[in-house]
């Protein structure tokens, strides 16, 4: 999934093109669906991470991915007057568009058997590219804690050690010229690029009761 830091410039970002009245309860909502993943160290092998993400198996099209439909549906008479929530709905998209757009075309490209050591290798590459990012797009750090959230998969308990992670990002993110093994910068860059624009018009669709876009459009094949 995308990193802390490309969660938050895509918050930034999107501010800067659509009215936000709340910056800060909609910024931590983008990065709000992960506070799950500190609820256990195997978070994702008891699918505490795949609930977060509305994660989604269509064992009859053999697809997987993320369902922000589901959301959606539970959230729809808050998410256009909370701005956390959709803050979290922005996280859904951003990261089954990085699935969709960075990790079936570079993670999920070698042999299972060798996938492990690649991830690992992934995320190093997110590390090396934090300073790189918050460089160019000139972001602070000025998240806060909310009180409380409507969202039950946002574990809001564990928000804090989210946070603290987080302001590490902008103090250890100095690997920037390091060579890359997995992604590629200008890939990366072109991904939040994408990501902004289809945010954007997603919560336009929602401000004008437009139809939303297809999550399936993003799913993946269950063998990748």
């Amino acid at each position: 999934m995308a990193s802390r830091i490309m969660h938050y410039i895509i918050a930034d970002q999107i501010i800067k093109r659509v009215e936000i009245k709340d910056h800060n309860r909609f910024s931590l909502g983008t990065l709000a669906p992960d506070f799950a993943s500190y609820m256990s160290a195997d978070s994702h092998e008891k699918g505490i991470h795949a609930q977060a993400h509305f994660g989604e198996t269509d064992f009859e099209e053999e697809l997987r991915g993320i369902n922000w439909t589901t959301f959606l549906d539970k959230y729809k008479t808050t998410i256009l007057e909370d701005e956390f929530v959709m803050g979290y709905f922005v996280h859904l998209l951003s990261d089954a568009l990085w699935l969709k757009q960075i990790q079936a075309n570079y993670l999920y490209t070698y042999p299972m058997e060798e996938r492990k050591a690649m991830v690992m290798k992934a995320y190093s590459d997110m590390g090396k590219s934090n300073s790189m990012l918050i460089d160019k797009y000139g972001i602070e750090n000025k998240l806060t804690l909310v009180d409380s959230t409507d969202v039950e998969e946002a574990a809001i308990d564990y928000a804090q050690h989210l946070l603290n992670d987080f302001r590490e990002d902008f103090v250890s993110g100095s690997q920037g010229d390091a060579g890359f093994e997995v992604y590629e910068y200008d890939a990366i860059l072109s991904y939040i690029e994408k990501c902004v624009d289809k945010c954007v018009l997603e919560i336009e669709a929602l401000r004008n009761g437009w139809e939303v876009g297809c999550h399936r459009e993003f799913m993946l094949p269950m063998g990748m």
